[in-house]
């Protein structure tokens, strides 16, 4: 395929013709990304001609210069259908809130996207461990959006409409582990007591005893709770991105599991079902029957994040101490260990998939008790020697 060198905006281009999709032959100007400056021009036409190598290797067609963000829609509609309810959710809500409106404002297109663009986003978006920026984003968020932004590309290089996946030649940021905050037992007791009498009252309370997800605690069900047997299973979760989403599944197959119920909380749920019961008689067509166990007062199942935001005012308005919502079942989890169950009782009463999950976030705390386990050996061992002295 022979090509030439072009100058324009002052980069060089190289300017080959191929087939576009109804196999009429076009001229392609495609950007070598190198300046138009002095000594710079062998260097161009190298690049050119790679360029025009991997477009006739691959059989490129030439496509309408389409702007990348709009290639992203297209693909998320084809999506829609291919993948499951909440994970379309997710990657549309990556989309709205962030990868287009970025890629509108830098109006790249689809047929000059470079992994340089790609990466200038990811620099761009990246949040520094420690710091907290409105529209910073951690590595595992920006690994998220990395799945949406290869995924539409990697399409694009399927239909042969550009010669490789740019998102393949970048380095996304690290995922920094995150080490989540806990309350001590008497912040918790200040907490509960604080929290009394609001809407959340109930589901932080089951939330710290058992150390629940967010998505396990307002996903509970009437049908998965035993009054005769004094049980309740976590056998669904509900999350929200734009929609409010039930999940008919746990997050893994150790996440679907049973707990006693202590006589506080059997009484606790009780109650809720006959207020339940009362304002169903009250409203009538009116009430909405979810099936939920924590619900507003004509039925509809409370909103994950509204959860999650009266949760803060609260702590906010009792100066407390600013923790996420998340930061409850770490607070169970210190709570148990600084009671003295290992790592594997734990590990159970979370509903981890894996001891090793535990351990790499709770095995910090379990060391401080393995100091105070040394302290009174040391101590026992003094006292042994001391007597045997006397």
């Amino acid at each position: 395929m022979s090509v030439s060198l072009q100058e324009k905006k002052g980069v060089y281009y190289a300017v080959f013709r191929v087939v576009d999709i109804n196999g009429e032959t076009k001229q392609k100007w495609v950007s070598t990304k190198v300046p138009v400056k002095r000594g710079n021009k062998r260097e161009a036409q190298r690049a050119a001609q790679e360029i025009a190598s991997k477009f006739e290797e691959g059989k490129i067609v030439a496509y309408p210069r389409t702007p990348f963000w709009q290639w992203l829609e297209t693909w998320l509609e084809q999506k829609e259908n291919e993948v499951d309810r909440i994970t379309f959710q997710g990657y549309a809500s990556y989309y709205r809130n962030h990868i287009g409106p970025y890629f509108k404002q830098h109006n790249v297109t689809l047929n000059d996207i470079s992994p340089q663009d790609l990466q200038l986003y990811y620099n761009r978006k990246a949040q520094k461990p420690g710091e907290h920026i409105k529209g910073k984003l951690s590595g595992k968020s920006l690994h998220d959006h990395h799945i949406v932004i290869r995924g539409a590309l990697q399409d694009a290089v399927k239909k042969n409409i550009i010669p490789y996946n740019p998102a393949d030649r970048v380095t996304l940021p690290k995922k920094h582990k995150y080490v989540g905050s806990f309350y001590t037992k008497e912040q918790a007791k200040a907490l509960l007591e604080a929290i009394k009498g609001t809407v959340i009252e109930n589901i932080v309370m089951l939330t710290i005893i058992y150390g629940l997800r967010r998505s396990e605690a307002v996903g509970l069900k009437w049908s998965a709770v035993n009054f005769e047997n004094d049980t309740f299973t976590i056998e669904a979760t509900v999350v929200r991105f734009s929609e409010i989403l039930e999940k008919t599944t746990t997050k893994n197959q150790s996440s679907h599991r049973t707990y006693p119920m202590t006589p506080e909380i059997k009484q606790m749920l009780l109650s809720i079902r006959e207020r339940q019961q009362e304002m169903k008689e009250i409203m009538g067509n009116s009430y909405v029957d979810s099936g939920y166990v924590f619900t507003w007062e004509d039925g509809r199942i409370l909103n994950p994040d509204y959860v999650s935001r009266k949760f803060s005012k609260i702590l906010e308005s009792n100066g407390l101490p600013h923790i996420r919502y998340h930061d409850l079942r770490h607070t169970t989890a210190s709570l148990l260990i600084a009671k003295g169950y290992d790592l594997k009782r734990v590990s159970e009463w979370l509903g981890h998939s894996d001891i090793g999950t535990t351990a790499n976030i709770y095995g910090h705390l379990s060391f401080e008790n393995k100091k105070g386990t040394l302290a009174a050996m040391s101590d026992l061992l003094s006292d042994d020697k001391n007597e045997g002295a006397c």
